[in-house]
């Protein structure tokens, strides 16, 4: 598939069409990796659900801090 720049205000941008967004779920951030003198974008996801799996984890007792609190930072 070939692309084209385009002008948005003093910076360039590439327009991705419907079907290649729609097929990666409409994401709204991606990470961009430049490499082997290629531009790779990436979807960042989304961390789906995390509301609901804490509240679970509340609830099974299993949202105790691993860590204590009380830790002194300055000896790590």
């Amino acid at each position: 598939m070939t692309c084209n720049l385009v002008q948005i205000g003093t910076s360039k941008g590439v327009r991705l069409p419907a079907s290649i967004l729609k097929a990666l779920e409409y994401p709204e951030t991606f990470y961009l990796l430049f490499e082997n003198n290629q531009i790779v974008l990436q979807p960042q996801k989304s961390r789906k659900n995390w509301a609901e799996s804490f509240k679970e984890m509340s609830g099974n007792g299993d949202d105790k801090l691993l860590i204590d609190d009380n830790i002194d930072l300055d000896i790590l």
